[in-house]
Parts: structure tokens; sequence; C-alpha cells
């Protein structure tokens, strides 16, 4: 019996060390408490982001038939995919504004390929309550009080 009371001490005992240890180390990740489609959005927008750098690396094995140009193209968007996952991760607004501008260049590179990414775009304006507000809200939303006065008000 005595046995059983020494064994079941020694259990509780692993258990609250156990519990402690685990405490201590609870990493807190990025991104918690945001909806699941905003992180796989933050996700594949760093796997995009990667890829695409990985890639202007991977092209210089042959550099006659690339321009230059094309490689900071690449490498820009690159680094604005990396920028725009962080930024989603980090809850910041401007994240939505940059993925944006991306889109708009799309629609006139290839219109059909940036229709999944504008249905990306039109989910994150939707919840952009779930971001901070960054600095071009108040652009944006100066802009549209002076185009409504300008044009849209009776004198």
């Amino acid at each position: 019996m005595n046995d059983d009371i020494a064994s079941g001490n020694a259990e509780n005992k692993v258990k609250e060390e156990t519990e402690k240890i685990a405490k201590e180390l609870h990493v807190t990740l990025l991104g918690q408490g945001l909806p699941l489609p905003v992180n796989l959005i933050s996700a594949f927008m760093l796997i995009g982001g990667l890829s695409i750098i990985g890639s202007s690396f991977a092209d210089i094995v042959d550099p006659v038939s690339k321009s230059l140009f094309l490689y900071f193209l690449r490498f820009s968007t690159g680094i604005a995919a990396i920028a725009i996952s962080y930024g989603l991760i980090k809850r910041e607004r401007w994240a939505i504004w940059i993925y944006g501008f991306i889109i708009f260049a799309g629609l006139f590179i290839n219109p059909v390929l940036t229709l999944l990414p504008l249905a990306i775009l039109i989910y994150l304006y939707l919840n952009r309550q779930l971001f901070r507000p960054s600095v071009l809200d108040r652009i944006s939303s100066d802009t549209y009080n002076i185009v409504k006065q300008t044009f849209f008000t009776k004198n």
C-alpha cells in the first residue's frame, strides 16, 4: 500500500514538473487569433516570395536571355511578397495596400491569372477590421473626401 501512495505522489510530481516546463517553454506564435484564411494567405505569400527570389538566383546560370530589369523586378516582387506576409501576421493594414498595388499591376500584365489573387484581396479588404489602420488609410479617406466635395456636391 505504501508503494501505491509513493507511486501516486511520484506521478503527481512528474505531472506538475511537466506542466511547469511546458509553461516555461510556451512560445507564442505570431498570427494567433487570425482566421485560418489569413494565416494561409500569409504562408503562401512567404513561400511565393522566397520562390520568386530563388528563381532569380537560379536564372543567373543563363544571364544572356534575361534582362537586368527582369532580375530587379523579380527580386523586388519577392521582397514585397515577404513584407506582405510579415505585415499580415503582424496585423498591419499596409500589407493589404501593398498587396492591392501588386494585384492592380498584375491586372495589366495577365488579367486571367489575377482573378484568384483579386478574390483574396477582396477577402482581405472585407476583413480589414482585423488589421491596424495605417497612414495609407488616412490618405485614401482624405482623397475620397476631396473627390466627393469636388465632383459630387452641389454648389
